[in-house]
């Protein structure tokens, strides 16, 4: 094995190691309605109000985010454990069962809010910037 891939490997297992809230990050509009699970979202600022959510540019999300242009982000409570497997991708129900379960509001910007969560923040999709495997969306 390469040293290069070693390394890769190392900060790989590093950055497992983190701990990061479980977010569910919903979006709906004319692309449709999806959502993902997420630990790499960052608060920017509070002037303005300013999050990065990160996610992988090879996920069939990605357009439906990119083209709706609101997301809502859901700061799970330990309890929804079971919903970040459903929307990872884990027990393989279709994003159309995720959301017809009666457990969602909707937000002022028309996005999915889950019940119950720790916070639901809904945002405007303002930039989105390609870094290596992943997009940044910068949502105000």
């Amino acid at each position: 094995m390469s040293t290069e891939n070693q390394h890769h490997l190392c900060f790989r297992d590093a950055m497992a190691c983190l701990s990061a809230a479980v977010n569910i990050v919903t979006t709906d509009g004319p692309a449709g309605r999806c959502g993902i699970t997420a630990t790499a979202v960052c608060s920017v600022t509070d002037t303005p109000p300013t999050l990065i959510i990160c996610i992988n540019r090879n996920s069939a999300m990605n357009p439906v985010f990119q083209q709706n242009g609101c997301l809502c982000i859901n700061v799970l409570n330990h309890q929804q454990e079971p919903m970040a497997r459903h929307f990872a991708g884990m027990t393989g129900s279709s994003m159309e069962e995720r959301f017809s379960w009666d457990i969602w509001n909707v937000g002022l910007l028309g996005q999915p809010l889950l019940r119950d969560t720790l916070a639901s923040l809904e945002g405007v999709i303002e930039q989105v910037q390609t870094i290596g495997t992943h997009h940044t969306d910068r949502s105000a």
